[in-house]
C-alpha cells in the first residue's frame, strides 16, 4: 500500500505541474516548478491564474477546493499534498 501511496503522490504531482505549467505559461523543461515554489513569488501566478489553476485541478482530480483552503496553498508542494488528500480520501471512502 505505501508504493501505491507514493506513486499516487507522484502522479499528482506530475499532473498539478502540468496544470500550473500550461495556466502560467511555464515550460516545462526548464523544471521551474518544483514543490517548494511559490505560487505567487516564483511562479508569478496572479489571483485570476491561480483560480483558473484550482479549477482545472477540481476538474481533473474530481475534487473541491474550497476558496479558504486554497488561500492557504502557497507553494505547489501545498497544493499536491492537498489534493493527494483529498484523493486518497476519496478513494478510501469507495
Amino acid at each position: 500500500m505505501q508504493t501505491e501511496s507514493k506513486a499516487s503522490y507522484k502522479n499528482v504531482q506530475e499532473e498539478v505541474t502540468k496544470i500550473l505549467a500550461k495556466v502560467l505559461d511555464i515550460d516545462l523543461n526548464t523544471k521551474q516548478i518544483t514543490l517548494e515554489s511559490d505560487l505567487t513569488k516564483d511562479l508569478r501566478g496572479d489571483s485570476l491564474q491561480i483560480v483558473e489553476a484550482v479549477m482545472a485541478m477540481e476538474d481533473k482530480f474530481d475534487v473541491e477546493i474550497s476558496d479558504s483552503e486554497a488561500a492557504k496553498m502557497k507553494t505547489v508542494g501545498d497544493v499536491v499534498k492537498y489534493i493527494d488528500g483529498a484523493v486518497s480520501k476519496k478513494t478510501d471512502n469507495k
